[in-house]
């Protein structure tokens, strides 16, 4: 009798409500709106595939936001996302959206949650489906070192070539890049013998071939772009304009300043396989002012060198990217005081050289995959103890050389 009042314990429930029910679904891990949008295009996409199915391959009618599947005069699934013409869905203006079978969907931004309007038991199916979307976002850390390698001596043509004839490294070219003023170069990724090229940088660091310009460590989500900059902004003069004035006066001369980031510019967007390899979107840019053109608008332009690549790179492994040389010629002119200022003759109590120097920038990029909130903490703690013995090193070489 005991088990059979158990039983009759868990049977005896009331029936759950048939009707329309709110709940409130609060998103822990990810964002409302984006879990918004996939839900609405999971269930429209098996609403269309059911209506197709029962009316027999009718047509459909509209496509972006604000769009209607049926035929026949037949209510299909509605979208509702504020923005009509297939732009952006407008979730901050708390717009509803509709799925399969009257169910809708309210974005609150403010709380990051969803106000769900269904029955219990399309609330369940919906649950489900959240709980398996509403996950911990994957990171990566990206360790990335910016090395500038003067091109004298043996280096004349560059690390892969002088690699390439000392180790047998062997060079993939990606692509190739030309500029004005002489700047001519190549593109390209330094693979097989890494570590090699990493020693070679170390050894060389502490002379005077090879300097580190930037080491920056960054924390970026799964296929989600990261940035690093390590420069200035420099105001251009883009355009010039008169302005009439209606009524009387002097016209208004306007210019028109452009704002342009400089200096090394690292843009990476890493996606992390089901493999466990780390696929990364590389953008690299290295800009700098040069002088006004003569007759021109007087205001600096701006050079660059940029590098675009895919590449894919085991968890922890290291990839390597080079060939963004650049020619730096410097005037020089040495003259005697006085009589290298008489004009016509001052250029024969003087000389004039010219000085050319040749460098190029090697990246080297290490991406760790992080797969936990206590893999970011140790991350974290890891290079704050770095920084530490870093600052303890600096001041022991201080006191060591005053």
């Amino acid at each position: 009798f005991a088990e059979v009042e158990n039983w009759v314990q868990k049977l005896d429930q009331p029936a759950p409500p048939s009707g329309i029910q709110t709940f409130i679904y609060r998103v822990q891990n990810s964002e409302a709106r984006y879990l918004a949008q996939l839900l609405t295009g999971v269930q429209q996409g098996q609403a269309s595939a059911q209506a197709g199915a029962g009316q027999g391959g009718a047509g459909a009618a509209g496509g972006g936001a604000g769009g209607a599947t049926g035929a026949g005069g037949a209510a299909g699934t509605r979208h509702e996302m504020g923005a009509a013409g297939g732009g952006e869905p407008d979730y901050e203006s708390e717009s509803q959206q509709r799925t399969r079978e009257g169910a809708h969907i309210t974005v609150d931004a403010v709380n990051n949650a969803l106000i769900i309007q269904c029955t219990s038991q399309q609330y369940a199916e919906i649950v489900k489906t959240l709980k398996q979307l509403d996950v911990i976002p994957r990171q990566v850390m990206i360790n990335v070192r910016v090395y500038e390698v003067n091109l004298t001596g043996g280096l004349s043509f560059g690390v892969s070539y002088y690699l390439q004839a000392r180790d047998n490294t062997q060079r993939k070219p990606l692509a190739s890049f030309s500029a004005t003023n002489a700047l001519q170069g190549s593109v390209g990724t330094l693979i097989g013998q890494t570590r090699e090229l990493l020693a070679f940088l170390n050894a060389s660091e502490n002379s005077n071939r090879v300097r580190v310009l930037s080491a920056p460590t960054v924390m970026a989500t799964d296929n989600s772009e990261a940035k690093i900059q390590v420069g200035s902004t420099i105001p251009v003069l883009t355009s010039q304009g008169i302005v009439p004035v209606q009524t009387g006066g002097s016209s208004l001369f306007t210019n028109t300043i452009q704002n342009i980031d400089t200096g090394i510019i690292l843009t990476v967007t890493p996606r992390i396989t089901s493999t466990g390899l780390v696929s990364l979107k590389i953008t690299q840019e290295i800009s700098s002012a040069q002088p006004p053109a003569a007759g021109g608008i007087q205001s600096p332009s701006i050079l660059k060198r940029t590098l675009n690549t895919n590449a894919v790179v085991g968890d922890g492994q290291t990839i390597a990217l080079g060939g963004l040389i650049s020619r730096t010629v410097t005037y020089n002119r040495n003259r005697i005081p006085l009589l290298g200022d008489i004009p016509g003759l001052g250029v024969l109590f003087g000389s004039t050289s010219y000085d050319t120097t040749e460098t190029e920038l090697i990246m080297i990029m290490t991406p760790q995959i992080i797969k936990s909130v206590q893999e970011a903490h140790d991350a974290t703690r890891e290079l704050q103890d770095k920084l530490v013995d870093m600052r303890k090193n600096f001041k022991r070489d201080k006191l060591l050389n005053p």
